[in-house]
């Protein structure tokens, strides 16, 4: 009796659609790289998505520098164009070289606090109805929170472990808020025995604030009136009437004798 088997070879329909899937993952994952706006503000958030993209599709250097050409911008691009001519036999050197250009020319710590440093002077002094202007600042102190945690970028940063570098921050929020940030300070100091609470507290304060003022549950309502007094106010200003008065003049007797008299004299 002969045996039946089964191959374990995929049909010619399964592959295409494994090459298929392959295909669009491929290039939806390509699709999230966007051209380097040659501007060290945008520098390190388009390097970790690159990053990412390159770790997700498992390329070699000489990929990745063919990738980096592609995507960089008309400044940047000519740092790397140049050095892979340089490195073309040795393109695992040469992908180094050129994310250490680029790092020095856009991603310096001194380029990152300038960065801070000017995203934090176009926030104006915030009042409670500035919403969107309290979630502006929560990110960017996010944003510089995590700088900071980055050893790259923590000494550059370190300032703002201090009252140096939040104090400019603080003027910024209401006076009622500087003043709960002070007492906050104040317990923190005596509770840790430190000079100054570090950068994440002053983070949870901003973020908490912020949240308190878009909470549509938290928001304060206007004068309200209910509908009775409402209307019954209505009703009475519709049908009141005008009050019109009339100036009456009163003589007196010896006023009109004196008027006799000198009529006809």
């Amino acid at each position: 009796m002969k045996s039946c088997r089964v191959s374990s070879k995929p049909s010619s329909p399964d592959v295409l659609s494994d090459i298929t899937f392959y295909m669009l993952k491929k290039e939806l994952i390509v699709s999230r790289i966007v051209t380097f706006s040659d501007s060290a503000e945008n520098y390190l958030g388009w390097k970790s998505t690159f990053k990412n993209v390159i770790n997700e599709l498992s390329v070699n250097p000489a990929e990745e520098i063919d990738l980096l050409i592609k995507w960089l911008g008309p400044e940047s691009r000519k740092y790397a164009t140049s050095l892979k001519s340089v490195y073309i036999k040795h393109p695992d050197e040469g992908i180094k070289k050129i994310w250490q250009r680029l790092d020095e020319r856009y991603g310096s710590p001194e380029a990152v606090y300038q960065i801070v440093l000017k995203k934090l002077e176009k926030i104006s002094k915030l009042n409670s109805s500035d919403t969107t202007k309290w979630y502006d600042l929560a990110d960017i102190l996010s944003e510089v929170d995590a700088l900071k945690n980055d050893m790259a970028y923590s000494t550059a940063l370190a300032c703002f472990d201090s009252s140096v570098g939040i104090m400019p921050v603080v003027a910024k929020l209401p006076s009622n808020l500087q003043e709960r940030w002070a007492t906050k300070v104040y317990h923190y100091k005596e509770a840790h025995s430190v000079l100054y609470p570090p950068f994440g507290e002053f983070c949870k304060f901003i973020n908490e604030q912020s949240k308190i003022r878009n909470d549509p549950s938290l928001l304060q309502a206007g004068p309200t009136h209910s509908p009775g007094q409402s209307s019954q106010s209505n009703i009475g200003a519709r049908y009141r009437r005008p009050v019109v008065t009339r100036k009456t003049d009163v003589f007196s007797e010896n006023s009109r004798n004196l008027e006799k008299i000198l009529f006809t004299t």
